[in-house]
């Protein structure tokens, strides 16, 4: 399994219409083969960092493989970044990452 994590800076004017597209922008990224799931988190950033007009948002996705991320990373990816663009211009920004060989630790 690997998390596949989408963190985004949303100007607060646009982040309900920007929420409101990405539902549906996360929603067609769940067909493509191996995306098992998603998880929208809202998060803060430190009290020293915080900037009153911007809303944070992570996307957490599952993926069964390294191999299918890979994929869709080298087939599908720009397609959808280039979504948002056309949607939103310059009015957010996404940084990614992969998490891989995730290993739970529980009491």
């Amino acid at each position: 399994m690997v998390t596949y994590e989408v963190n985004l800076h949303v100007e607060k004017e646009i982040a309900e219409q920007f929420k409101q597209w990405l539902t549906e922008h996360i929603e067609h990224i769940l067909n493509y083969q191996g995306f098992i799931q998603a998880t929208i988190s809202e998060f803060n950033t430190l009290p020293d960092l915080e900037i009153d007009d911007i809303e944070c948002l992570t996307v957490s996705y599952q993926v069964d493989s390294m191999e299918n991320l890979q994929h869709y990373l080298d087939n599908h990816a720009k397609l959808m970044r280039d979504d948002g663009i056309k949607h939103f211009g310059e009015r957010f920004q996404a940084a990614r990452r992969i998490l891989s060989n995730q290993q739970t630790i529980t009491s």
